[in-house]
């Protein structure tokens, strides 16, 4: 999967390229230009992560955001749960984030994957606090 890792916003952020492929939206052209869907997506991207981030504690939280920016497997989880936001909300006709359902397809995403985890070991939150990574 095509990504770009912004380390100012300490998230990873699919590609146009990503989202069509397995949605088959095309942002470039519903926004008309790729500027506006590059906007898009790290503003829908922010707010996927801020919903999974919700539910965590903050240490979960900085282990959670370690795991994705070093370990491949919970960086495609994360890829993939926030393609699947980013199509859920394409598709909604209610804003689901601001008072609305969340709906199914996003707790599935998080939930049938290395995202569920609420817990992390204290070795983890250890190695990604001592970690020289700028993540």
């Amino acid at each position: 999967m095509d990504y770009t890792y912004n380390k100012e916003l300490h998230t990873a952020i699919p590609t146009n390229d990503t989202i069509r492929l397995l949605t088959g939206f095309d942002l470039i052209l519903e926004e008309g230009n790729k500027e506006k869907a590059d906007g898009k997506i790290v503003s829908l991207t922010l707010k996927a992560r801020d919903y999974l981030y919700s539910q965590r504690t903050q240490e979960a939280q900085k282990v959670l955001t370690y795991l994705i920016y070093s370990n491949q497997d919970y960086r495609n989880d994360f890829l993939r749960y926030v393609v699947a936001y980013i199509e859920t909300s394409l598709l909604a006709t209610t804003d689901f984030i601001y008072g609305g359902v969340v709906p199914n397809a996003i707790k599935q995403a998080i939930n049938g994957s290395r995202l569920s985890a609420t817990r992390f070991n204290q070795s983890l939150y250890i190695e990604a606090t001592n970690s020289t990574e700028d993540f």
